[in-house]
């Protein structure tokens, strides 16, 4: 465009035009005022392209500007900006979110999805792959959920949360290393998140590093006094170091933010019978039941608190629930064996060790069981010497050096009669150094009675 007027300045130096009625006029300074002339029609001509060459130039930038600002527009961004401000949400992501929260994976993964594919690439898909990801994690597709938490990351460093998740997905996987790495950086990036330094203590505690875990629920505490999960979980740690009253402190602590927690409830109790206090135990479990009558757990250490108090019909009736609740539940089985033995009801612990053993036939509790009671039970329609040896050899063929299954070897050579065996055994079972000091004296009246030809009868 100046170089249109460029060339209308050459063309027609010091002049400018003027529109008259009818006609084109040129006027001048250096003419008189109020004094004109009809132009020349060659000039005219010239002057008439030159304005029309000025209008086409005109027009044609305005369409380089339009072209210009459109392809600024369309063209991808090469930092990859928001596509809108971070604290809108469009209401695809907002249905993902809610749809989470219902717990409703399927609708959350499509409207996740729906983001994704809208800009793939842009910063602000990072939490819409996020997003899918934890529904993945919940659809247990564990490895679609890394490849979105992957994905997240890549888009944004910095995304904390991200971390976090994917730090879950492979505490799941027990893949403990990497996912206390993740953990890390998402404390580095948000280093006063309560729950980043719970779920890293959760990680090493699944390491038995209960020292490491302890100091991170403790800071997780430190940065919310009110995270429950961190008081129960620190609690466990205190447990597995022995530390019982330190444990109930924190047991409690979490009971008092969360009155309806059983599991906390059930630790606590199991602190309890640990220092002896079987009542508080069993008040503790009585409660936990009442909270969660479907957990199997609670009845079965409360049929041990029962037991240890020499209530065994109390103790049985736990097990029993423990073993309706979970059919499956070994160390029920195992428990109200020792309570049916108690009672003198062989007959009933014959059977839980064959029901053990239908569980597992390599059960060590069902096999050790069978043998003895087969092979020492008071009554003789309970015993059995041949089935009993052969439970008690596959037993020790099992663990060889442990001296109680060989105690119950010798039993069943007495049994059948073999006391030279047994004798053996059995002096072999007194020297193991790692045989009970308490067990002795009832080991020692064995051998006298191996020695004078005589099997053992459980009185």
């Amino acid at each position: 465009m100046l170089f249109a007027v460029y060339l209308l300045r050459q063309a027609s130096p010091g002049f400018f035009f003027t529109r008259l009625p009818g006609r084109l006029y040129w006027s001048s300074s250096r003419r008189a005022a109020g004094k004109g002339e009809l132009m020349s029609s060659g000039r005219i001509i010239l002057i008439v392209a030159l304005v029309f060459l000025a209008f086409i130039m005109i027009a044609a930038a305005g369409a380089f500007a339009f072209m210009f600002l459109y392809w600024q527009q369309s063209a991808p961004p090469a930092a990859a900006p928001a596509i809108v401000p971070a604290d809108e949400m469009s209401p695809e992501e907002k249905r993902g979110l809610e749809a989470l929260e219902n717990k409703e994976y399927d609708t959350a993964i499509s409207s996740f999805t729906s983001v994704i594919d809208r800009a793939p690439g842009d910063v602000r898909s990072a939490d819409a792959y996020n997003g899918r990801g934890f529904a993945y994690w919940k659809k247990l597709k564990f490895r679609k959920a890394l490849e979105d938490y992957d994905n997240a990351i890549e888009l944004k460093p910095n995304f904390a949360k991200a971390y976090n998740n994917r730090g879950l997905l492979n505490h799941d996987w027990e893949y403990y290393d990497d996912a206390i790495s993740d953990f890390d950086e998402a404390i580095r990036l948000e280093p006063q998140n309560s729950s980043y330094f719970n779920n890293r203590g959760l990680a090493y505690q699944a390491k038995r590093q209960f020292g490491r875990a302890a100091a991170d629920f403790t800071e997780a505490i430190r940065f919310d006094a009110k995270n429950a999960d961190a008081y129960c979980n620190r609690g466990y740690c205190k447990v597995r170091e022995r530390d019982y009253d330190a444990a109930i402190a924190d047991f409690t602590e979490n009971l008092t933010l969360n009155p309806k927690n059983a599991t906390a409830m059930t630790e606590r109790g199991w602190c309890y019978f640990c220092k002896n206090d079987c009542d508080r135990a069993i008040e503790d479990y009585g409660e936990s039941i009442r909270l969660d009558k479907m957990s199997a757990y609670p009845f079965n250490l409360r049929g041990m608190a029962y037991a240890w108090k020499k209530d065994f019909d109390r103790a049985v009736a736990d097990y029993s629930e423990a073993i309706r609740l979970q059919p499956k539940y070994t160390s029920a089985f195992e428990n109200r064996i020792t309570a049916y033995e108690k009672k003198k009801d062989f007959k009933n612990a014959i059977a839980d060790c064959r029901a053990l053993l239908a569980l597992d036939a390599k059960n060590t509790t069902g096999l050790n069981g069978l043998a003895w009671y087969l092979s020492t039970a008071p009554k003789a329609e309970f015993r059995d010497g041949k089935r009993a040896l052969e439970y008690a050899t596959t037993l020790c063929d099992l663990a060889p050096d442990n001296p109680i299954f060989v105690d119950t070897l010798a039993a069943a050579h007495a049994e059948l009669g073999h006391f030279e065996e047994a004798v053996q055994l059995q002096q072999q079972v007194l020297l193991h150094p790692d045989f009970s000091p308490q067990l002795m004296p009832e080991a020692r009246k064995r051998l006298e009675l191996y020695k004078s030809g005589k099997p053992f009868r459980e009185e």
